[in-house]
This record gives C-alpha cells, sequence and structure tokens, in this order.
C-alpha cells in the first residue's frame, strides 16, 4: 500500500517435476493455467479478499497454519478500507523454477506467449516470467 495506489500481485510458481529443472512442457502448462486463472480477480478486489478469507478459515480450523505469509485477516480489512480510496495496480507473475530463457524450448514460448496474449487482451494487464537468464 503506498499513499496512492494499493498494489496487488498474483504470484504463481510450479515445482518442477522432471529430472532436470525446467525442462517439461507440462510445468509451464500448469503455472500459466494458475496465471490465466487468476486473471479473473482482475477489478474484483473486494470478491478476492472474501475468497481469500474462506480459504483461511478452513486451514485454521483443521489445526494447519494459515495460509498468509505476512500480516492476517485485520490487514487485509485495513486494506480493504483503504482500496475505497486507492485504485488497485494489479499485476500477475508466473514464477517458474528451473525454466531458462536462454533454454527453454519452443514447445514451452508457445505456451507462455498463448497465456500472455489472452490476459493481454482480456484484462489488459501483461504477466512478467521469472526464470533464470
Amino acid at each position: 500500500v503506498s499513499d496512492d495506489v494499493v498494489r496487488m500481485a498474483l504470484v504463481h510458481c510450479k515445482f518442477s517435476g522432471g529430472s532436470t529443472p525446467g525442462e517439461r512442457v507440462k510445468d509451464v502448462i500448469e503455472v500459466s493455467s494458475q496465471a490465466l486463472r487468476s486473471a479473473r480477480w482482475v477489478g474484483k478486489f473486494p470478491q478476492l479478499v472474501q475468497h481469500l478469507k474462506a480459504r483461511n478459515e478452513p486451514a485454521k480450523r483443521g489445526g494447519r497454519p494459515t495460509r498468509f505469509i505476512k500480516g492476517d485477516t485485520s490487514d487485509l480489512n485495513r486494506i480493504v478500507k483503504l482500496h475505497r480510496f486507492r485504485p488497485i495496480a494489479t499485476e500477475i507473475l508466473i514464477a517458474q523454477p528451473g525454466l531458462s530463457k536462454s533454454k527453454r524450448t519452443a514447445a514451452q514460448s508457445a505456451v507462455l506467449a498463448a497465456g500472455l496474449t489472452y490476459v493481454k487482451e482480456t484484462v489488459g494487464i501483461d504477466i512478467s516470467i521469472l526464470c533464470s537468464a
């Protein structure tokens, strides 16, 4: 949260399932699919907050720790109140362990390009990809 905007980053990460990290197209398909599904939350911050709260409750009741990495539900409620006076700047990121920019395959590139294009055309934002050089 800053004085003029609430920054929301939807980060998607997929464990590499192959013997050599980053080699499987399936991993890129799965993490890209997660990113595509998250695009539905762009422009729906209050609904996303309710969804996050609902997902956190069963974890607490089952004895598992909270899903929050930093902060808690009261921090989230504070941000919701601030959101009424500040726009939400949403970004979607894909973090794929082992994926290499220089060694990615044509199939991996095609999957990523399709996902990036879909999100850009449907909700008007770019996806950032975090990978090795």
